[in-house]
């Protein structure tokens, strides 16, 4: 019996033991898998696997090295955050190549690391420069002045090193002669610019060679003088482009023979404190004097970067004459035709009805910008159409206005030489957009739009892209200067940000429309190569719907601030497309090279 009972009592032990083992293992396990309780330190947590439980590990770990992730065109990036740690200064002198002095005059200096980091500084008149905060690594420095050759080089920061000097050798610009002269001995008569030629007595010729009233009447509106301007540039233009566009293509600038330079005359009398002094002949920085070249000569051209490059004459945007300017060369020439000249002007149609009635609305006007003043105005005849004479070729805006109708406003490209007929206009009575703003959190917002008309998105954005709509304090938007159709609204805001909407306002009035709005996302794009000259990239919305369109930068970055969402870029060189390529949009910082 006692056997018994003290076997019974052995098993009680057992089974005691045994639940105390399961109970301190089952601890452990649930102590290593839960999360850790506030309080402790970033490195003592253990993270457990989404797709498999954690397993107990007793042994000490080496920190794991996070895993690179390429950027990908459906998933948002977000930037590498700045390297902690000490920072280094980089500063130093600008000093003239040939005499090691500090240039006195401003400069622009840029700096750019591999992580999309730029700084740019404009210099004083002391010669120095200075960039502070720079992580270490590698950085490019590139230095413009329009008279020197643009420098380019690299620098490595490092750390043990806080502060780092660099003085920077700048060359004088390269001097190119430039003679302009007549087909086949022609006589051409140029008046005195400051950065272009002027070409006289075209409308003299014109109406001694008038037989018929058209003829002189045409001739009466032939422009004074015709302006030439000529650009330097890396690649080769095509025939067209517009000024603002191939700035950053530019290596160089032309300087008319009777232009007035600042040269070292001027600075060693500015210096001294003079302020009046006898003066005799035009001086580059390099000591040639302009008014001293053969009378064959109407100038130079600075280059900032060593040939090979080329030199285009152009009448407003259009290429008249392109030649290339190879190394080891001292002047070029261009050779034109005055008949040629007198045929570059070209003739501009446009019809204009009202929507609702037959003929023209009343009291419609119509115009076309252009740089030279007519002496001949046309008007509006019984069917509403207008021609305009003398137009110069290139980009012109055409406006279209009468009143209780909405106002017209596009870009158009005159051809030389030829009629160009924009067709028919249908004037709209006045509509109403009514919109309610609102931000993320539901909440009325005071925000800026462009409005344009979708139809005519692209020959109106550009000249109605000052034109600004903003909704009030409670969130209310009232645009009631548009027509019917179908508009787009985008956000024009520095603070805010919103995905294109569209109204239709087809039948006079829309209903009331929301418009959600967010402070968006940075997206830093980068293009692998140099743009073509005058090249755009065009961002737009999964459906087609234009968001944006910027100028490609010489090896800059493009910086945009975008509402989350799915987009395609597209680069475009005039009416030539280059390729294109699909991102997406989170709420994290996008960075992207284009094209993949």
């Amino acid at each position: 019996m006692a056997a018994t009972k003290t076997k019974g009592q052995l098993w009680i032990v057992v089974a005691l033991a045994g639940a105390a083992a399961i109970f301190f293992v089952v601890w452990r396990v649930a102590g290593v898998s839960a999360p850790a309780p506030k309080g402790f330190a970033a490195d003592e947590k253990i993270e457990a696997q989404a797709s498999e439980p954690a397993l107990p590990d007793l042994q000490p770990q080496e920190p794991t090295k996070p895993v690179p992730v390429e950027v990908s065109a459906t998933a948002a990036v977000a930037p590498s955050a700045p390297k902690p740690g000490p920072t280094v200064r980089l500063y130093g002198d600008l000093l003239g190549a040939r005499d090691r002095t500090p240039l006195t005059y401003a400069c622009s200096v840029r700096v750019v690391d591999e992580e999309w980091t730029e700084r740019t500084l404009t210099t004083g008149t002391d010669g120095g420069y200075a960039f502070t905060d720079l992580h270490p690594g590698a950085w490019e420095i590139t230095v413009r002045e329009p008279s020197l050759q643009t420098l380019r080089t690299r620098v490595d920061l490092r750390e043990e090193e806080p502060e780092k000097r660099l003085d920077l050798f700048l060359h004088l610009a390269l001097v190119v002669k430039v003679r302009v002269e007549g087909a086949a001995g022609e006589d051409l008569k140029m008046t005195s610019g400051s950065r272009y030629l002027a070409i006289t007595g075209l409308r003299q010729d014109l109406s001694r060679e008038a037989r018929t009233l058209e003829e002189r009447l045409r001739a009466r509106g032939f422009p004074n003088r015709l302006d030439l301007t000529i650009v330097a540039t890396r690649a080769e233009p095509g025939r067209w482009f517009r000024d603002e566009a191939t700035s950053e293509a530019r290596v160089g600038s032309f300087i008319d023979r009777n232009a007035f330079v600042w040269g070292p005359e001027m600075e060693r009398a500015a210096k001294a404190g003079v302020k009046q002094f006898e003066f005799s002949g035009v001086l580059l920085r390099d000591g040639t004097r302009l008014d001293e070249l053969p009378p064959a000569y109407c100038g130079v051209i600075q280059l900032s970067e060593p040939p090979p490059a080329f030199a285009s004459l152009v009448v407003r945007d259009y290429v008249l004459r392109t030649v290339p300017i190879p190394p080891a060369v001292d002047e070029i020439v261009f050779s034109i035709n005055r008949d040629q000249l007198k045929r570059l002007p070209g003739q501009v149609k446009v019809t204009v009805t009202d929507a609702e009635q037959a003929g023209p609305p009343p009291g419609a006007q119509v115009h076309v910008d252009e740089p030279v003043p007519r002496e001949v105005v046309p008007s509006l005849d019984e069917k509403g159409s207008i021609t305009f004479d003398n137009v110069l070729p290139g980009w012109a805006t055409l406006t279209i206005t009468a009143p209780e109708h909405e106002v017209i406003i596009e870009r158009f490209l005159v051809k030389p030489g030829v009629l160009t007929d924009l067709g028919t206009y249908r004037m709209q009575p006045f509509s109403e957009i009514r919109a309610r703003v609102l931000d993320e959190e539901g909440a009325p917002a005071r925000v800026q739009f462009n409005v344009f008309p979708l139809d005519r998105y692209e020959p109106a954005r550009e000249p109605l892209a000052s034109r600004i709509f903003r909704s009030s304090a409670d969130g209310d938007l009232k645009v009631d200067s548009i027509g019917r159709g179908r508009y787009l609204l985008l956000a024009h805001d520095d603070n805010w940000t919103a995905a294109p909407v569209i109204a239709d306002t087809t039948f006079r009035q829309t209903d009331r429309i929301e418009i959600r709005v967010s402070k968006g996302t940075d997206v830093w794009l980068r293009l692998r190569g140099d743009p073509p000259p005058g090249a755009l990239l065009s961002i737009q919305t999964s459906t087609g719907l234009p968001v944006t369109d910027t100028n490609c930068r010489d090896g800059e970055t493009i910086r945009l601030r975008l509402a989350p969402g799915s987009y395609s870029a597209a680069l475009r060189d005039g009416d030539t497309w280059l390729w294109s390529e699909g991102f997406s949009v989170g709420t994290e910082p996008l960075r992207r090279y284009f094209p993949r």
